[in-house]
């Protein structure tokens, strides 16, 4: 059962070539308590267990954790390069803005501000 102070789910993304590919969990994992979930502790927990911390506090020890979705050797049929994702805002809809590069030089920042005013 779950506590009444827990109405909204939240999503994760666990992005590993160490990780199986297309998975989704929902009530598998070590359950720490029998009415432990996945929380936003549930990260911090699962570090605490693979650096082997001592308890970071009684939320962190309840949360369930991911040690069971990884996997024991590295996957190597991970992509290279991501495809560019399609945009489906429908008709009329402009496009979203393309992001930035992160750690480019001035230069780079600089055309891209004088592009997006052109």
């Amino acid at each position: 059962m779950r506590p009444a102070h827990f109405k909204d789910s939240v999503p994760a993304f666990i992005i590993s070539p160490w990780g199986p590919a297309n998975l989704l969990i929902h009530d598998q994992g070590t359950m720490y308590a029998d009415d432990s979930v996945y929380t936003h502790s549930s990260i911090l927990h699962f570090l605490q267990e693979l650096w082997e911390l001592d308890g970071l506090n009684n939320r962190v020890q309840w949360a369930k954790t991911f040690e069971t979705i990884f996997l024991n050797m590295r996957r190597n049929f991970t992509p290279k390069t991501l495809a560019k994702p399609t945009w489906y805002g429908g008709s009329g809809q402009p496009e979203p803005d393309p992001f930035f590069l992160l750690n480019q030089d001035e230069s780079y920042y600089a055309r891209r501000q004088a592009e997006a005013k052109a």
